[in-house]
């Protein structure tokens, strides 16, 4: 795998989807954390730092990966996706760029024709607007397996909420994230 940039780490958590990490993994292009979310058998994956975890913590699991990165800024995806060429080197820079910014959710493309997935679709116009010297629009919500979030700010809104398990965690750690300034 050919790193395009050492500061964003790729957060993945995975819970019996050995199959997919062997496909997705190796198309990151920067080190990679997979939290193994107490699967049935443990998960190997060359050239990841793998986390075994003794239960299951549905997204919260991903805290744990963002705790293990050593950048400052950490992508999460999930077993069945992966980041495209160059995205994460682009977005490193636009996070260096915009201090202020915390999150920065990705578009997401689908199937083999890689069609416009209809949540980041939504996001591009989302009704906040776009702040004065911001990178993009203002979002209140995002998917988890396309955003890259500033290590510190995430650590400081306290990452994902482990009550929430999974479904709707976004929402409350872009609630968070937003309060924080």
């Amino acid at each position: 795998m050919k790193i395009e940039t050492d500061q964003v780490t790729v957060v993945v958590a995975t819970r019996n989807r050995h199959d997919r990490l062997r496909d997705t993994v190796p198309r990151h292009r920067a080190p990679v954390v997979v939290v193994d979310n107490a699967s049935d058998q443990p998960i190997r994956v060359p050239g990841a730092d793998v986390v075994r975890l003794a239960d299951n913590r549905g997204a919260a699991a991903r805290n744990v990966g963002v705790e293990r990165a050593g950048t400052p800024y950490v992508a999460f995806a999930d077993d069945d996706s992966y980041w495209s060429p160059g995205s994460l080197a682009r977005a490193a820079r636009v996070l260096r760029q915009h201090p202020r910014a915390a999150l920065l959710a990705a578009q997401v493309r689908v199937g083999a024709d890689g069609r416009l997935d209809p949540v980041s679709a939504g996001m591009a116009t989302a009704p906040l607007g776009w702040p004065a010297g911001a990178p993009g629009p203002a979002v209140l919500g995002f998917l988890s397996c396309s955003v890259i979030v500033r290590r510190d700010a995430f650590l400081a809104a306290g990452g994902f909420h482990p009550r929430l398990f999974v479904y709707g965690e976004e929402s409350l750690l872009a609630m968070d994230l937003a309060a924080a300034g």
